[in-house]
C-alpha cells in the first residue's frame, strides 16, 4: 500500500507540468481540450492500476495496492 502511494505521488510531481497545462486550459474554457486530457488521463491511470494490479498478483500471489 504504502509503496502504491509512494509511486502516486513520483507520479504526480513528474506530471506537474501536465497538471499545470490543463489547469491553465481550464482557466481558458478551452472544453475540447479539458474533455481530450480528461479522456487520456483516465485511459492511463486505468492502465497503470490494471498494470499494479496483475503484477502484484503475478510476483506477491495477492492483490498489492
Amino acid at each position: 500500500m504504502l509503496k502504491g502511494i509512494i509511486h502516486a505521488v513520483l507520479f504526480l510531481v513528474k506530471n506537474a507540468t501536465a497538471v499545470k497545462s490543463l489547469l491553465w486550459h481550464i482557466s481558458r474554457q478551452n472544453v475540447n481540450i479539458i474533455l481530450l486530457n480528461l479522456g487520456a488521463g483516465m485511459v492511463f491511470l486505468l492502465y497503470t492500476l490494471v498494470y499494479y494490479v496483475l503484477n502484484g498478483i503475478l510476483t506477491e500471489g495477492r492483490i498489492v495496492l
